[in-house]
């Protein structure tokens, strides 16, 4: 498996305008730009313990994928109430673009518990993707802090 840390805010930065968090807002950098690529072989890849959010101070966040490219392998986001698991799948992506999902500690579809973590899942014998994560924190079920918005 090869993997690449980028660095600075090029391909795949967020458009002015276009009603997604600001840069600025409460905001938790889940995974600054990663590429990442390898073989079925690999088997899942998850991101290390030192990363993980301990999501227990809010009860909502948005989370906001922004993947550059993905061939052959989705990026799911993953919580549990110990660090031990079970893990359970909150939010899957697999398309390019810049994606949203609000994960809510009150229940809903997309569900977490205390601690939350991503997981790249390699479906064929060649795969690669290139993403960052950020998270914007709520302690309420009000829309999280995203910042100033255009109007």
């Amino acid at each position: 498996m090869a993997t690449r840390v980028l660095q600075g805010t090029g391909a795949g930065a967020t458009r002015s305008g276009s009603g997604f968090p600001a840069e600025g807002a409460d905001m938790i950098r889940f995974q600054e730009w990663l590429e990442m690529s390898g073989a079925s072989t690999t088997g899942e890849v998850v991101q290390p313990s030192r990363g993980w959010i301990p999501g227990a101070e809010y009860s909502t966040y948005l989370m906001k994928a922004e993947i550059l490219y993905v061939s052959n392998c989705t990026l799911v986001i993953e919580s549990s109430p110990t660090v031990e698991g079970p893990w359970q799948s909150a939010a899957t992506f697999g398309v390019p673009g810049t994606l949203m999902a609000v994960l809510s500690s009150e229940g809903g579809l997309s569900r977490f518990s205390h601690y939350i973590r991503w997981r790249v899942d390699p479906a064929a014998a060649e795969w690669g993707i290139c993403f960052q994560l950020k998270a914007f924190p709520s302690k309420g079920m009000a829309e999280p802090n995203m910042g100033p918005r255009r109007v």
